[in-house]
């Protein structure tokens, strides 16, 4: 299973993608500056603006 977290890099998004990469499943790490993103390994990351439905539907 896919999960998209939104908010990735604040302080509980951070937190559930985390855990969420730990439990096993598959994460996609939605935030607005991928280049300072910090996340584990095989995570996906994608950039966009929730508020935007158009820089991250393609996804």
């Amino acid at each position: 299973m896919t999960i998209l977290v939104t908010g990735a890099t604040g302080t509980i998004g951070s937190h559930m993608v985390k855990v969420l990469t730990e439990k096993g499943f598959s994460v996609k790490a939605l935030t607005r500056r991928p280049d300072v993103a910090q996340f584990p390994a095989g995570v996906e990351v994608v950039k966009g603006d929730l508020m935007d439905a158009q820089s991250y539907c393609q996804h």
